[in-house]
């Protein structure tokens, strides 16, 4: 057997050199970030003009940024158009100047400024044209076609306040009704094909552009019936609930719908049946007439138990017909969109809230698939990160990069940042040969992956920073048999470390990062050691591993401080120590040790005593064995473990009387799964409360479920799930486990 021995390697998290998508464009603004007015809550819109300057509409304001990311203080008047009523959306003219969409007490006007940001008094009535005085109309969206006439579209309130309808005013380029559109200057239309059961139609808009002379809107649209009181019966009607449909629509240049266009006109596509909840709409629309039409659909997050709105995209050819329906599986980052934009390449980007309310900027193929998602935050504390709190919005800039308006959570107020579009060839997360591994996050959002390496046979390491971007995989032990059995975990600096099993020597060894090289040390290497470790940093930044002494037949634990390591004994009576899991007990900060002893059949829980020795007690004994076993605390220290039982293939879990883990205790298993083979790579955690959630693979089904005390189980995870390891936090389940149609392990979440 080899020697003990430490060497360090030179590698660093990171090897990329290309711009990836959503790298934030460092030389835009103060590093890749550029503050608006304190004015602006929530921009809601960003255009570009014809020198490549990004116009920014919000609450209260519009101002205007240089292409390098410089507000133009000579923009309006201090650098700002301050909007004299509630701003809604702005657009551009042909020439250059630039129209506000506002509300009024008056109604739905338009107010119209020079280039330079002042009102053009000359336009109109002073600058302003009233678009309607209805005020059952809700204006959603701006555009100013080729010959400069404004086109306003919106929705109208219809069924006593139950329904709405889409509505598209055109006026004149001087600013009055254009009587040649409908006959009346406004066309009405619905998005959603409503049924007798369903009579009530709900539009919602989200954008509208005239292309060759027809104005097309997209938007989203549900149809319905409310419920209704018979007084003279008493009888009660619920409502009842028919299709969300995202669509668009065409209206030829005299305001009729153009039935060369998909179906009569509209475009539509079904994004959930029997829908009940509330919903949004995104859009976008390209210069040929291509479209994306998207909405958030209302489901429940399967570990939080919160509503999302996970989105459902459509996007439609020139001629209406579909090229894609795009619906977010659960593992899709996105659960607000809030704005879409079209590509040259035909990509589409939406971007809205994300876990934590983190802006997240989501790519979709050209064929439709959820691709790269990045958040809009990163590990440098010098740059600011943007939520979704209020709203966003998003742009192609002239350099084929992305404009992204947010709120920035460090100074609280509006901003803009630029970031790279790069498309991938690759699954974003998926590591080709992959198999052993384990997840770990830190504390700034960044996710470290350790695996085994089938093909190479060697411990690899990859990272994904906050912001969502994978790094290059790092190979950490050049050795052949290197990290086929390992563990991971994040030191208070956010530095990983891997302990793993060296198969060819049969030694146990730890690899540490110090965020430039790759430190390798020996624990134990006397006899054949290092099987099943658990690695875990003290709160001092110690190292601790708990391993199988396979020559001796033990449960050992290492600690290394100050230089040197010391080993004891945590069992030693009979053949003991396998599939050992080390975790830190909440109270009193003290490890504990969950294993399984093969000479008893027993799953067993090992703690320090009131005099600080290792002392263990029985949880169960399994007539065939145990593997896969898991343990955490509860915030109280109470330990709760859990186990695939061999014996039947069934998922277990074990709950202790007591959380005094100086004393013995008394241990009360139950089996939680047990149709077809169920348990394998279980994970546990326990909630507040003293519940626990337990994930795991049904191995039957080759999925991933969720159990949660006496809940019903919940799929979270379909077609995978062999050599999974979970992060449980608050607001996901980070996720790696093998696919194998893919022939990798993919990093994924539940949200």
């Amino acid at each position: 057997m080899s020697r003990r021995t430490s060497r360090t390697l030179i590698d660093s998290l990171e090897s990329r050199t290309l711009m990836a998508f959503g790298d934030r464009i460092d030389a835009f603004g103060v590093a890749g970030s550029v503050a608006l007015s304190a004015t602006m809550s929530d921009p809601r819109e960003v255009v570009v003009d014809s020198k490549g300057r990004f116009v920014v509409g919000g609450t209260g304001s519009i101002l205007r940024v240089s292409p390098a990311g410089v507000v133009d203080s000579t923009f309006g008047t201090s650098g700002r158009i301050a909007v004299p009523a509630a701003y809604i959306d702005h657009a551009l003219g042909p020439t250059g100047l630039i129209y506000a969409l506002v509300t009024a007490s008056s109604g739905t006007v338009l107010v119209r400024y020079t280039q330079n940001g002042k009102l053009d008094s000359t336009w109109a009535t002073g600058g302003t044209a009233l678009v309607t005085s209805d005020k059952s109309f809700q204006p959603k969206a701006l555009t100013i076609a080729a010959d400069g006439k404004p086109v306003v579209a919106g929705v109208v309130s219809t069924d006593g306040g139950d329904g709405s309808a889409t509505r598209v005013y055109r006026l004149l380029a001087t600013g009055g009704a254009d009587k040649a559109f409908d006959a009346d200057g406004y066309a009405d239309l619905k998005l959603a094909s409503s049924t007798f059961l369903t009579p009530v139609v709900q539009d919602a808009i989200a954008d509208v552009r005239v292309v060759s002379g027809k104005v097309i809107v997209v938007g989203a649209s549900r149809d319905w019936a409310p419920s209704t009181y018979d007084e003279s019966t008493g009888n009660y009607v619920p409502s009842v609930y028919g299709n969300l449909y995202v669509a668009s629509a065409r209206l030829t240049a005299n305001g009729a719908l153009d039935t060369t266009y998909g179906s009569r006109g509209i475009a539509r596509q079904v994004a959930a049946e029997s829908y009940e909840g509330s919903f949004a709409s995104v859009g976008a629309i390209d210069a040929a007439g291509n479209v994306v039409a998207g909405t958030g659909r209302r489901d429940t997050s399967a570990w939080t138990g919160a509503d999302r709105y996970s989105p459902v995209v459509a996007k439609f050819s020139a001629s209406g017909a579909k090229t894609y329906l795009a619906v977010a599986t659960a593992d899709v980052a996105l659960h607000g969109p809030q704005d879409a934009v079209l590509l040259s390449d035909g990509r589409a980007i939406v971007i809205g809230a994300g876990v934590d309310g983190l802006l997240v900027t989501q790519e979709l193929s050209t064929t439709g698939a959820f691709k790269q998602f990045t958040f809009a935050r990163d590990a440098d504390a010098t740059t600011p990160d943007m939520n979704s709190s209020t709203s966003a919005a998003i742009a192609a800039a002239p350099d084929g990069k992305l404009i992204i308006a947010g709120y920035r959570l460090d100074d609280s107020r509006a901003g803009l940042m630029k970031v790279d579009v790069a498309a991938s060839s690759t699954t974003p997360g998926a590591f080709a040969n992959a198999r052993a591994n384990q997840l770990a996050r830190d504390a700034q959002g960044g996710l470290h992956l350790a695996y085994y390496d089938v093909v190479t046979t060697k411990l690899t390491y990859a990272y994904r920073d906050p912001s969502g971007k994978w790094g290059a995989p790092v190979v950490v032990d050049g050795n052949p048999l290197s990290g086929s059995q390992l563990s991971i975990d994040i030191d208070s600096k956010n530095r990983p470390g891997i302990a793993y099993l060296d198969a060819k020597n049969s030694d146990l060894k730890l690899a540490t990062f110090n965020g430039t090289a790759w430190t390798i040390r020996t624990v134990e290497s006397t006899g054949s050691v290092g099987f099943d470790p658990s690695f875990q940093f003290t709160d001092d930044d110690s190292y601790a591993v708990t391993y199988y002494n396979k020559t001796r037949g033990d449960l050992r634990y290492a600690l290394y401080k100050s230089g040197a390591w010391a080993i004891e004994d945590v069992e030693t009576d009979g053949d003991t120590g396998r599939r050992s899991v080390l975790a830190v007990n909440p109270q009193t900060r003290k490890f504990g040790i969950a294993y399984f002893k093969q000479s008893t059949n027993e799953v067993r829980f090992a703690f320090r005593n009131a005099q600080k020795r290792w002392t263990s007690e029985r949880i169960a004994t399994t007539k065939a064995g145990a593997d896969y076993v898991s343990l955490d605390f509860s915030v109280y220290g109470s330990p709760v473990v859990a186990w695939f039982d061999m014996d039947k293939a069934d998922l277990k879990v074990a709950t202790r009387n007591t959380e005094d883990t100086a004393v013995a205790g008394v241990w009360t298993a139950s089996t939680v799964a047990s149709a077809g083979t169920v348990g394998k790579y279980a994970r546990v955690r326990t909630n507040y409360w003293g519940g626990w959630s337990i994930v795991a693979w049904d191995q039957t089904n080759d999925q991933l479920v969720l159990y949660e005390g006496s809940a019903a189980p919940v799929t979270v995870l379909t077609g995978g799930g062999q050599y999974a390891s979970f992060v449980f936090g608050d607001s996901q389940i980070d996720v790696a486990a093998f696919e194998a149609t893919k022939a990798a392990v993919r990093v994924s979440a539940i949200y």
